[in-house]
C-alpha cells in the first residue's frame, strides 16, 4: 500500500511539474503580448472546460479541469469565423518585430525558468554530476537485453574499473559494438552480466541513464552563474541532440509524454534534488523543441518574422494556412506514434 501511495504521489508531482513547464511557456507568450499591446482574448491555466473563469480588462482568464499546463487565446474564436466568412485576413498583421518577440517569448521563459531551477539545485545541494549507477533502462536496449536494473551499481566494465560515468562511456567506446562483462552490486550482491553496445550514430550506447550526486552547496552567487552556465550547456547539447534526430539518427530513442512523465515520476521518487535537475533539463527541452522551423512551434513563426523583416512583406496567407494545417496534422501523428509506443514499452 505504501509502494502503491509512493508511485502514485510521484506520477502526481510529474503531472504537476509538466504541467509547470509548459503553462510557464504560455505564461511567457502572453506577457509578450500584453507587453507590446496586443489584445488576448482568454489565458488558461489548465485545459478542457473550464471550472472557473473571470475577466480582467478585455482578457478573460480560465481555470480548465486538467491541470496539465495552459494556453493563450489571442482572438475570439467567434471573430476568426466571422473573418474567414467576410474573406478577411485571419493572421494578425503585426511588425515583425513584435512577431518574433511573441514567437521567442515562450522559449525564454522556459529557458528562465531552467536556471532558476539550476541555481536552486546548485545553492541547496552542489551540481548535479552523473555517477556509474543506473537510474532507469531504456525498453528494448542493450542494457534492458543484458539484465540491467534500475539501482544498479557498475563496479567494473569489460575487465576495467567503473569509478566514474565518464570513464564507463569511454570504455564502452572502446570496446564497440563487441559483447563485454559488467559487474554490478546489486543490493548486497554483484551480479555478472554481459551487453553488447549498440552503435547509434558515431558512438556507442548500452541504454541506461546514469543517477546524479551533488558535489556540494554552492553560495548563492555562484550558483546563479552556474545556473546560467549550465542552461547554456545544456542549450547546446539537445540542440545537438535534436539536429541528430532530425537526421533520423537516433531516431529510435524518441519518446512521447508519457515517456516523459515516466521519467519525471522516477526522478521524484528519488527525491527533490533528482526531480527539480530533471525539471530543469526537460525545460531547456522544451525551449529548443518549440524553436524548430516547423509548424506550429515558435521556430516556424520566427523564421517567418524574419521573412517579413528582409522581405518587407508577410508571407501570403493562401501560401501559409495549408503549411500551418499540414504541419499541424503531422506533429499531432508524430505524438501520436511515439505515444503508442510508449504505452508498448510500459506494458512491455
Amino acid at each position: 500500500m505504501t509502494s502503491l501511495l509512493s508511485t502514485l504521489s510521484a506520477w502526481a508531482g510529474a503531472f504537476f511539474g509538466f504541467g509547470v513547464l509548459v503553462l510557464l511557456h504560455e505564461w511567457g507568450h502572453f506577457l509578450a503580448l500584453r507587453r507590446c499591446g496586443r489584445p488576448v482574448f482568454a489565458f488558461s491555466v489548465g485545459f478542457g472546460s473550464p471550472i472557473a473563469r473571470w475577466k480582467r480588462g478585455e482578457t478573460e482568464y480560465r481555470l480548465g479541469w486538467i491541470p496539465l499546463g495552459g494556453y493563450v487565446m489571442p482572438v475570439d474564436p467567434d471573430e476568426l469565423d466571422r473573418r474567414e466568412a467576410a474573406g478577411e485576413p485571419l493572421l494578425p498583421d503585426d511588425p515583425p518585430r513584435v512577431q518574433a518577440i511573441v514567437a521567442a517569448a515562450g522559449p525564454v521563459a522556459n529557458l528562465v525558468l531552467a536556471a532558476v531551477l539550476f541555481a536552486i539545485v546548485f545553492h541547496l545541494w552542489g551540481d548535479p554530476v552523473p555517477i556509474p549507477v543506473v537510474d532507469s533502462v531504456v525498453k528494448g536496449s542493450a542494457g534492458a537485453a543484458a539484465g540491467l536494473r534500475s539501482g544498479d551499481s557498475i563496479v567494473s566494465a569489460a575487465g576495467r574499473p567503473v569509478s566514474d560515468w565518464p570513464g564507463l562511456l569511454s570504455i564502452i567506446q572502446d570496446n564497440g559494438d563487441r559483447p563485454m562483462p559488467f559487474a554490478v552490486r546489486r543490493g548486497e550482491e554483484t551480479v555478472l552480466l554481459r551487453c553488447a553496445p549498440r552503435r547509434e550514430g558515431e558512438r556507442f550506447v548500452i541504454g541506461v541513464r546514469p543517477r546524479f550526486a551533488a558535489e556540494g552547496p554552492r553560495s548563492l552567487g555562484a550558483a546563479i552563474v552556474s545556473g546560467i552556465t549550465r542552461t547554456a550547456q545544456e542549450t547546446i547539447g539537445v540542440g545537438i541532440a535534436f539536429s541528430r534526430l532530425l537526421s533520423m539518427r537516433g531516431a529510435g530513442q524518441v519518446g512521447g509524454p508519457i515517456a516523459i512523465l515516466d521519467q519525471v515520476s522516477q526522478a521524484a521518487q528519488s527525491g527533490w534534488f533528482g526531480f527539480l535537475t530533471l525539471l530543469a533539463i526537460l525545460s531547456v527541452n522544451l525551449a529548443v523543441f518549440n524553436l524548430l522551423p516547423v509548424p506550429p512551434l515558435d521556430g516556424l513563426k520566427l523564421l517567418l518574422a524574419a521573412w517579413h523583416a528582409v522581405v518587407g512583406r508577410p508571407l501570403r496567407e493562401q501560401v501559409l494556412m495549408p503549411v500551418y494545417q499540414w504541419g499541424t496534422i503531422g506533429l499531432a501523428l508524430l505524438f501520436l506514434l511515439v505515444t503508442i509506443k510508449d504505452i508498448g514499452s510500459l506494458l512491455m
